[in-house]
């Protein structure tokens, strides 16, 4: 890196050879430079942005570029961008066959190892012109190929949102007339509607207008009715338009009522169980909705509580960043008295909505076990509170064992279970003991020093579980226990 970047003016030869070697030893150790990426990537761009830098240098180094990214794609992420910018600038340059050449490969490379897909197109809007004029106007038939091998790296933009985002606008180099000699040039020439995708954006545009516009209140129930149509039939075709109907479709929310709030939350729920992990861009403003409409005196709360399931359920381990204001919320619920003369109707369904959802989150709430644990014990350990609170509870317990590890809180699980064997009604003592046997299959052998204390208690209280003394059995001998006792009661 020191030839290139020291070198004098008068040593234009040893420059180009020393940046050809510097792209050579990329290519072929990978796993060696992959450390040094950073520290290369700043020296060639530098060289190949500086306008003294002669051109067979400059060549030299895009593709060492492009042979970094194959090597440490990840590491070049952050100054994709930067890069994207200068690999467009060099594909526009009239003036040097060899630096679009090596720009127009590179960028290939860029796209496909660092994830900049469809993202290029929508920052630098000339890019898609000025690859289509490479199609028309170059002779060589590898570079053309190599064209459409890039293109295909950099993904499938939708025609007619090209279109608006280009807002009429043309390569300033590209020619104004000549027939359009290829299969993609003609799929993209989209001057008459007749792409399927065409219709849609039209139709989607056009509610998206009714959504944004608060003196058509009356009409954004019909709308929101005619995307969620869209999305469902469409299924993930659909997901393009997210970025116009989220937004709105928030805004909605906000603004409607609270009989239209119900609905449209559960539409949004609805929604994001379409579009799954596409939603990770908006989650954003997603929990900014759920936090300013939680509320467990309101009639929204069970709603918004099914929302935050789909979420959970779209985005899986994405899910766990936005879990702890979200516990926060969720946590004061279970404050006060959990005695059923203290409970209404209105409370006792939220707590066991919530109950269910901690099922949902699954192992993303293990780091957080400390503190929904008590909550749970609270609701089943109490006998004044509601039995269909305290089976809730439990089950979700012994449901929660089969996602997360108890195996640190093997005390804090087990004694309030062993007590709610001696206040509980037969129901509740046969969940217990389920929620004890797939403790036991967790804890293995560990679960030897809680036998004689359960023992003793299913003793006292005459409870007959054979499953238990069937486990209990093998444990004690040393036999090999089951994988697991089927599937989850839901």
């Amino acid at each position: 890196m020191s030839h290139p970047k020291f070198t004098g003016t008068d040593a234009r030869k040893q420059k180009e050879e020393s940046a050809q070697l510097l792209c050579l030893l990329i290519g072929a150790a990978s796993s060696l430079v992959k450390g040094y990426a950073s520290t290369i990537l700043t020296v060639l761009l530098r060289i190949a942005s500086h306008p003294a830098t002669p051109t067979p240098v400059v060549a030299h180094c895009i593709r060492g570029v492009g042979e970094l990214a194959r090597a440490a794609g990840e590491e070049l992420v952050p100054e994709a961008d930067n890069l994207l910018t200068l690999l467009i600038a060099m594909l526009g340059d009239q003036t040097s066959a060899i630096k679009r050449n090596a720009a127009l490969k590179t960028l290939g490379q860029v796209a496909s190892n660092t994830g900049a897909v469809v993202k290029p197109y929508l920052d630098h809007p000339q890019l898609l012109a000025i690859l289509f004029r490479m199609l028309r106007t170059e002779t060589s038939q590898p570079i053309r190929l190599e064209t459409i091998r890039t293109m295909g790296m950099l993904g499938a933009l939708d025609p007619f949102r090209h279109k608006l985002l280009q807002g009429g606008m043309d390569d300033p180099n590209a020619e104004s007339s000549g027939p359009r000699v290829t299969d993609i040039t003609l799929l993209m020439n989209i001057s008459t509607p007749s792409n399927d995708d065409y219709y849609q954006t039209v139709v989607v545009h056009s509610l998206v207008s009714v959504l944004n516009d608060s003196t058509m209140k009356e009409l954004h129930y019909e709308a929101i009715q005619a995307v969620m149509l869209i999305f469902r039939s469409q299924q993930l075709r659909s997901v393009s338009f997210l970025p116009q109907i989220l937004p709105a479709f928030l805004n909605v929310i906000r603004i409607a009522s609270v009989t239209r709030q119900e609905v449209y939350l559960k539409q949004l729920a609805s929604l994001i169980s379409i579009v799954k992990q596409h939603v990770r861009n908006y989650l954003e403003q997603v929990f900014a909705l759920i936090h300013d409409f939680w509320n467990p005196e309101s009639k929204l709360q069970i709603t918004i509580i099914q929302l935050v399931e789909s979420v959970a359920r779209a985005v899986e381990g994405e899910f766990k960043a936005y879990l702890p204001r979200l516990l926060q919320q969720i946590l004061r619920s279970f404050d006060g008295d959990l005695s059923a003369k203290h409970i209404n109707e209105r409370r006792l369904q939220t707590l066991l909505h919530i109950l269910r959802a901690f099922y949902v989150f699954g192992s993303n709430i293990e780091d957080y076990l400390h503190l929904v644990l008590p909550v749970v014990v609270k609701s089943f350990e109490n006998p004044a509170s509601p039995e269909e609170l305290r089976r809730a509870a439990l089950r979700t317990t012994g449901q929660l064992c089969r996602k997360v590890n108890f195996s640190d809180h093997a005390s804090q699980i087990i004694h309030p279970l062993v007590r709610t064997l001696g206040n509980g009604g037969r129901e509740l003592r046969n969940i217990a003991m389920d929620t004890l046997c797939v403790l036991l299959l967790q804890f293995g052998p560990d679960y030897a020093i809680f036998v004689s204390m359960v023992h003793k208690a299913i003793s006292t209280h005459g409870i007959v579980h054979p499953q238990y003394e069937s486990l209990v059995t093998k444990l004690l001998k040393r036999e090999r226990l089951p994988p697991d006792l089927g599937p989850v009661e839901q």
